[in-house]
């Protein structure tokens, strides 16, 4: 009767575990992306022209040209960014050598609708076809460059696309695990650690090791199961602020410029 008892114990005990696991697998899927995402106002002005392209004509891009440039940069911002805030850096990136494109992800800046994982992936996707159908530019031409939550979609694209190398500045290993550090379902938006195993092109991994919003963990793990991977791991410095740190500019530069050979970082940081 006792061991019966136990048993009947066990058996409420594993059904209440795995009913609180399902709610726990619900509440990330319906809360998360509501927490994830941050757009800021679409009240701005780009003092740059910008595209609307897609088939509705609802994705926002900027396309900085640059004749003398041998190699067209996709940039990915971060979160809490949009093609406005980030107008200022991308036009450094075209004064210094390269054709630069941008784009808002659904729902941010002037690009409409409601943001998601799904939605980011199908963004950087039409953005890659765009500048390879339309503007002519060939995949060895392309250095993909995400950043923070950017990191996403660009590890996403090289996975299954050619490019000619990729820059990650503060990436993360997996989006739940920003969080909760822990692999809590098999249902992350942006599995990075799987999409890095396929991405052939060489990649730059850049993170502060005083990261208070994405540990340097993530990017010293994705470099564990990169194929091609140079890490940077840069001194006192944390996730907004990485571009201060000496030669900074100048050591993604010498990546870009020269993917493929493995090149020694000034790092002084």
């Amino acid at each position: 009767m006792i061991q019966g008892e136990h048993i009947g114990f066990f058996k409420y005990g594993l059904l209440l575990s795995i009913f609180f696991y399902l709610a726990i697998i619900i509440a990330i899927e319906i809360f998360y992306p509501l927490l994830a995402y941050l757009p800021p106002g679409k009240n701005y002005e780009i003092t740059s022209p910008y595209l609307l392209i897609g088939d509705k004509k609802d994705l926002a891009i900027v396309y900085l040209e640059n004749p003398d440039a041998d190699k067209t940069i996709i940039f990915s911002h971060g979160n809490a960014e949009n093609l406005a805030l980030l107008m200022p850096y991308l036009k450094y990136l075209q004064q210094n050598g390269y054709q630069v494109i941008s784009y808002d992800y659904t729902g941010y800046g002037k690009s409409t609708g409601w943001p998601s994982s799904s939605a980011t992936l199908n963004n950087i996707e039409q953005v890659y076809h765009y500048t390879v159908n339309q503007l002519s530019i060939p995949p060895e031409k392309i250095i993909i460059w995400g950043r923070s939550i950017g990191c996403g979609p660009s590890l996403y694209l090289m996975s299954k696309y050619p490019v000619n190398a990729g820059v990650l500045e503060a990436p993360f290993y997996s989006l739940h695990q920003v969080i909760t550090h822990v692999m809590l379902t098999p249902f992350d938006p942006y599995p990075n650690y799987k999409w890095i195993q396929k991405v052939q092109a060489p990649l730059l991994i850049i993170h502060g090791d005083n990261d208070q919003i994405i540990s340097p963990w993530h990017s010293k793990q994705l470099s564990d199961e990169c194929n091609n991977c140079q890490l940077w791991q840069i001194q006192d410095l944390g996730h907004n602020d990485l571009f201060l740190a000496p030669n900074y500019f100048q050591n993604i530069f010498t990546f870009i410029n020269h993917p493929h050979t493995k090149s020694t970082l000034n790092r002084t940081s």
